[in-house]
């Protein structure tokens, strides 16, 4: 007896074993590029099936395979089965290439300081609630596309507004010019509500309005009984939070804005004047006339800012967006005058003429003569450690990393020597900062007033090709202005 005893419990300690949740992973990187490293995972025992839980969020939760991943930085992966139980494994992408090495060091660093700069206060103290919320499903027009040359008009209602509906359930007949009647599906369970009129054009392709206006294309929208938070792919919740440094910067630029009896609006024509040389006096300190100053200055922000940035916020934030850019840029310009005029008076002059500046010295020297020399020299040292961060991020890697792709896009012998065209960029940059601020200047001087040339002149040929969009990009625009995405 003793033995049959003895056995059920090894039996029974045997299938408590193979039952147990198991988890395991492969790692690879399948090339020196960077963001391209891979994890696999596999799951046994326990009960089936399975949720995976990323710590990369673009990963969904039945996914046993991550890729796009950073090498050299640690991903975590709890895997759940069926009955609740639970394996957290983490695993790490080994780094092939100096440039992984440099990717994977500098991306944590990136992430810990946007923690801090993209904090947002409100949301901290309960004011309001960043999870982006879903309440209504907007139903399109099938078959459209941004660039379809087509119109299509709502022939028929199949179902009234306000009635209940089921996902998958006939609401409408539409009606193109080159197509039958197509039969629209709601997309969600809920109340149907009417954005288009019965008979009336849904969308036109020769009406420049509905080319411009996002969403022009919907029919319908279904409001659910109940919001429901959106989510990753990897099921975290998607914020849509203000950051506090937007906070900081706009409170800020207003204040200098109040502060300096609106001195961008009105030292706008003395500033033109600067520029175009009326001050100019040759035995006046300094290494570089005011024009080649506005050139060097220039040359860091055309492109990564104005072209770039405007780009991602439209995208983001709809054509209401464009109408806050306005207004904050106007306010920076107090920001800016502010800055330039504190450089200036705390700048150091040397026996041969050349000139240090910066916020490097005026947050060191100008907070010392408020009693708060300590402080002052932390959030210099601060400054200059963050410069170089943003030097290697904005300044270096990005313009680089796009340069190349733009070329690689029109002369695919480029394609795989992105290492080479970063060194022979490298080089030429080298040849003209080695000179200094008076080499940058002269070649800024030279090259920047051709660039905003061509950006003047490649944006009114892109404004003459839309003529007739004008008036509804401004509709657009003013439309959008106060909507939450361009807010934030």
């Amino acid at each position: 007896m003793k033995k049959f005893t003895l056995l059920f419990f090894l039996l029974l300690g045997v299938v408590a074993f193979s039952q147990e949740l198991v988890v395991q992973g492969k790692v690879y990187n399948p090339s020196p590029q960077i963001n391209d490293g891979v994890i696999e995972v596999n799951a046994t025992g326990g009960t089936p099936p399975y949720l995976y839980k990323w710590s990369n969020q673009s990963t969904a939760l039945s996914s046993t395979r991550a890729s796009g991943l950073v090498e050299g930085v640690p991903y975590k992966v709890v895997v759940t089965d069926a009955a609740g139980a639970s394996v957290t494994k983490e695993f790490e992408v080994e780094t092939n290439a100096i440039a992984e090495v440099f990717n994977g060091t500098m991306t944590p660093a990136v992430s810990a300081l946007g923690s801090v700069l993209f904090w947002d206060p409100f949301a901290a103290i309960g004011i309001y609630d960043p999870v982006v919320y879903a309440d209504v499903k907007l139903v399109g027009t099938p078959g459209w596309t941004n660039n379809i040359q087509n119109k299509f008009i709502l022939k028929k209602w199949l179902k009234a507004e306000g009635a209940k509906v089921k996902k998958g359930e006939a609401i409408a007949l539409v009606s193109s010019d080159d197509e039958q009647d197509v039969t629209v599906t709601a997309t969600a369970a809920g109340e149907l509500k009417y954005l288009v009129e019965e008979g009336k054009v849904i969308y036109n392709s020769e009406n420049a309005k509905h080319v411009i206006e996002q969403g022009a294309h919907y029919l319908a929208e279904i409001k659910y009984d109940e919001p429901f938070a959106m989510v990753h792919p990897n099921g975290d919740p998607i914020s849509n939070p203000i950051p506090f440094i937007v906070i900081w910067l706009v409170l800020g630029a207003t204040f200098f804005t109040i502060r300096m009896g609106f001195i961008n609006i009105r030292g706008f024509k003395h500033s033109i004047d600067l520029a175009k040389g009326k001050y100019d006096d040759p035995d006046a300190p300094g290494q570089v006339t005011h024009f080649q100053a506005l050139a060097t200055a220039v040359s860091g922000t055309v492109g990564l800012g104005n072209i770039a940035g405007v780009a991602v916020a439209v995208s983001l934030g709809g054509a209401g967006a464009t109408f806050w850019m306005i207004v904050c840029g106007l306010l920076g310009m107090s920001s800016k005058f502010v800055e330039c005029t504190l450089g200036v008076k705390y700048r150091d002059i040397l026996p041969d003429g050349r000139v240090f500046g910066g916020p490097m010295n005026y947050l060191r020297y100008g907070l010392e003569k408020r009693n708060m020399k300590g402080f002052g020299k932390i959030l210099a040292g601060f400054f200059a450690v963050l410069a170089i961060g943003a030097s290697f991020g904005g300044g270096n890697m990005f313009q680089a990393n796009q340069s190349f792709e733009q070329l690689a896009g029109q002369f695919p012998a480029l394609v795989g020597h992105g290492f080479w065209f970063g060194v022979v960029t490298a080089i030429l940059v080298g040849v003209v900062i080695i000179g200094g601020i008076n080499s940058i200047a002269q070649v800024t001087g030279r090259v920047v007033p051709i660039m905003a040339s061509i950006y003047i002149v490649a944006a009114l040929a892109v404004i003459i090709m839309n003529i007739q969009n004008i008036g509804p990009a401004f509709s657009a625009i003013f439309d959008g202005a106060f909507s939450p995405s361009a807010l934030k």
